[in-house]
């Protein structure tokens, strides 16, 4: 079952203004924040407690900001094909990350010419800001 989290994002942002300093005060990772309430990833218990205590959210209203089923509206909202698309992207760029660090450990281990590929890939989806900071953290790792 989905969950709305519509009251959720009220709350934050009346108390906090933005996402970012909600998730500073609470200790939970922007990201995550963000991806819980877009209902991609699931709220765990501990992430609900840092919610609630952040928040300040009286125990017998915690299944109103948590537990509130999704209606048919935001449902579809999250089939459109703009949403999948985003998700792809998304998704994309996880994958990516994750063969940049496999391909980074090796290159760091065996100092051969693959990491030329990782770079371009790395520059091709994040641009040419990231692929410079990811080089350069790379020549201190294979300095070392």
């Amino acid at each position: 079952m989905n969950y709305s989290y519509e009251k959720l994002k009220q709350r934050i942002s009346e108390k906090y203004g933005t996402l970012s300093r909600f998730a500073e005060m609470s200790g939970l990772p922007k990201s995550n924040v963000s991806m819980k309430l877009r209902g991609e990833t699931q709220w765990s218990q501990k992430d609900i407690t840092l919610a609630i205590e952040a928040l300040d959210i009286p125990a017998q209203e915690i299944p109103e900001y948590f537990f509130t089923p999704q209606t048919a509206r935001e449902a579809d909202s999250l089939t459109s094909p703009v949403f999948r698309r985003q998700k792809s992207i998304a998704e994309l760029q996880g994958v990516a990350k994750e063969i940049l660090r496999l391909f980074r450990m090796h290159w760091l281990t065996t100092g051969d010419a693959l990491w030329t590929l990782v770079f371009l890939l790395v520059k091709m989806l994040f641009g040419d800001e990231r692929a410079e900071q990811t080089d350069c953290h790379s020549a201190d790792g294979a300095s070392q």
